[in-house]
């Protein structure tokens, strides 16, 4: 399971934030609460599910992506709206999932020439540094960068 590091908030979670997503993570049960994710299909655009189908075994092992967390599916449908809304102004596309991702993939500058690159395949962080003509890379496993709270 991961999560999308702009996370889309419900109004009525603001305030809980951290709290709600720590008792996802530990699999605590919560009533009225509903994740948005990535589809793990091609054609559908985002799903929606409760919080609490997340603590079956299968999500939590799996390549989950949150992109967002509502409290009542109400707020959910309109937390889905926003993002679609917010992937045809950057695009011009409904292709959310796409857009999503490449926003967690891509290349951030950091200062004048240098660039860095992370992305995330089976449970490793990669991240590449390089800056003029020499580079640094760096391989971390996700849950070394989970229970260390490793930003980049």
């Amino acid at each position: 399971m991961r999560w999308y590091d702009d996370l889309y908030v419900g109004y009525n979670l603001l305030d809980k934030k951290r709290q709600v997503m720590w008792k996802i993570k530990r699999g605590k049960q919560q009533f009225n609460k509903y994740v948005i994710t990535l589809p793990f299909n091609d054609y559908d655009v985002l799903d929606i599910y409760p919080s609490n189908v997340l603590t079956q075994k299968w999500y939590k092992d799996s390549d989950i992506v949150i992109v967002g967390i509502a409290e009542g599916r109400e707020e959910a449908m309109d937390m889905v709206q926003l993002i679609i809304m917010d992937c045809l102004n950057s695009t011009g596309g409904c292709k959310v999932k796409d857009y999503i991702l490449n926003l967690m993939n891509e290349e951030r500058r950091v200062a004048y020439g240098t660039y860095i690159v992370t992305y995330f395949k089976n449970n490793w962080y990669y991240c590449i540094i390089y800056s003029g003509a020499c580079f640094t890379y760096f391989v971390f496993s996700y849950n070394i960068c989970r229970k260390s709270k490793w930003k980049y």
